[in-house]
């Protein structure tokens, strides 16, 4: 599986809204197929967003299901990079400009995507991006 930026930026918003899945199906002879891919993905992008410093979370096993214990919360560094990409405008244009340059924006890092989306809010701001 790869992370998928679109995925990302739609659960970073959602978490800051305190929306989340407290249940996250785990276990393959209970769930169809379709449900453990989805339970699969979510967790995946919430367990990078955690390796990545964005989200604190806190989990516990349950059969047949992961729990998380709270909401996982934004640390500051997923603040700040939520606060670059959150706008539309700013997150459509990025993917536009990135997709140009021949590549998708699930290939950059964070913090290659956080610089690119701030220098775009700089500019829209009229602060000099240098």
């Amino acid at each position: 599986m790869r992370r998928d930026m679109d995925y990302i930026r739609y659960l970073l918003i959602d978490l800051s809204k305190g929306k989340y899945n407290q249940e996250i199906p785990d276990n393959h002879q209970l769930f169809t197929k379709e449900v453990m891919e989805k339970a699969s993905e979510y967790y995946y992008h919430l367990t990078l967003l955690g390796n990545e410093g964005l989200i604190t979370m806190k989990t516990s096993k349950t059969k047949p299901f992961i729990l998380l214990n709270e909401c996982p919360k934004l640390t500051w560094a997923g603040n700040d990079f939520l606060d670059a990409i959150e706008n539309d405008n700013i997150w459509n244009k990025t993917k536009e400009v990135v997709k140009q340059k021949g590549l998708e924006v699930g290939q950059l890092s964070f913090e290659v995507i956080k610089t690119f989306a701030t220098t775009q809010i700089k500019n829209l701001l009229g602060i000099d991006p240098s």
